[in-house]
């Protein structure tokens, strides 16, 4: 049997429910992942928290894009998985 491929339709249809956190939420994982995480974990949440940016936009960064001077990123790019279903 072949695979099942939805259509753009179908796709385009499908309600996604958006959730954010709270501010008390964010300020515990934030902390959690500085006292807990990995040794990157509370820069790269840090780093999502507070500017917006995209997991994928956030991974494909390099130290050339970042400006300490004008504390500034340079997003140019963007890493991404395409997933067959």
């Amino acid at each position: 049997m072949p695979k099942y491929q939805p259509k753009i339709e179908d796709i385009e249809e499908q309600k996604e429910e958006i959730k954010f956190l709270e501010k008390e939420e964010l300020a515990r994982l934030l902390r959690l992942a500085n006292s807990d995480g990995l040794e990157m974990d509370s820069l790269i949440f840090t780093t999502l928290a507070y500017t917006g940016l995209r997991i994928g936009e956030l991974l494909a960064l390099k130290w050339t894009d970042f400006d300490k001077e004008k504390g500034s990123i340079r997003v140019t790019k963007t890493l991404y998985k395409h997933v067959t279903i």
